[in-house]
């Protein structure tokens, strides 16, 4: 073979190699959906709505020996990236028509957290730990840690006590997520009534300005009443 073509025919095999690199690679860097035991999520929170006798009991176990324990390791484990790795999803996100689906280290735990509340009643295992990230320096985990612990059906008793101190941000405005969670409790979550009436006054964000009052009313339907009856009535 003459060396121009051996050029030509090497120069096209290194061209073709480099674009199945660049298509190879942001399906490898991608952040992979979660499996348990081989089944996505979303398989097993099927199951544990069956009404098949005996299956959402065993689906149960596995929310507490595998699922709930994944998902706990990955809250308590997964807060790095590579710096290699961010640079190199970077340049390709840069690169026209190329997109890597990654998610962060920070939105990976947030992820777990919001998975562990899908799992409902099953999920019940994992509140020891959700009550200690209430008191996380990491706003995203802390909201959804309050978010999970209402959809696990814990205790009142055992929530409603641990989500009062974390109704308010270190900054003094209210955390919107931890008011919803409380509201979930209804009534069974008085105690947090003095809390919540003192960031009636916070207009830090629209979230909290409509979350503050609906907990309120759900907590407390008769407060409205008991206000209007103190109310001074204007002279006959």
């Amino acid at each position: 073979m003459q060396a121009a073509p051996r050029i030509a025919l090497t120069a096209g095999l290194m061209v073709g190699a480099l674009f199945a690199v660049l298509a190879a690679l942001p399906r490898m860097l991608a952040t992979r959906d979660l499996d348990f035991q081989g089944r996505p999520l979303e398989g097993w929170i099927a199951d544990l709505n069956s009404t098949v006798p005996g299956t959402s009991n065993s689906v149960a176990r596995v929310a507490s020996t595998v699922i709930v324990p994944r998902l706990l390791g990955i809250v308590r484990n997964d807060t790095n990236d590579s710096p290699a790795k961010l640079t190199l999803i970077e340049a390709l996100d840069s690169l026209p028509g190329v997109h890597v689906e990654f998610v962060p280290a920070d939105g990976r735990r947030a992820l777990a957290l919001k998975d562990l509340a899908k799992l409902g009643s099953a999920g019940i295992s994992a509140v020891p730990e959700l009550i200690t990230l209430l008191g996380s320096d990491d706003e995203r985990l802390v909201g959804n840690a309050a978010a999970a612990l209402a959809s696990v059906n814990c205790d009142p008793a055992v929530a409603v006590p641990a989500l009062i101190p974390a109704l308010v941000r270190p900054d003094g405005h209210g955390r919107p997520d931890v008011v919803e969670a409380l509201a979930k409790f209804g009534t069974k979550a008085r105690a947090a009534v003095p809390a919540l009436e003192k960031l009636e006054g916070d207009f830090s964000s629209k979230e909290i300005r409509v979350a503050v009052p609906r907990a309120l009313q759900e907590i407390d339907p008769d407060r409205s009443a008991r206000t209007a009856n103190r109310m001074p009535h204007p002279p006959p």
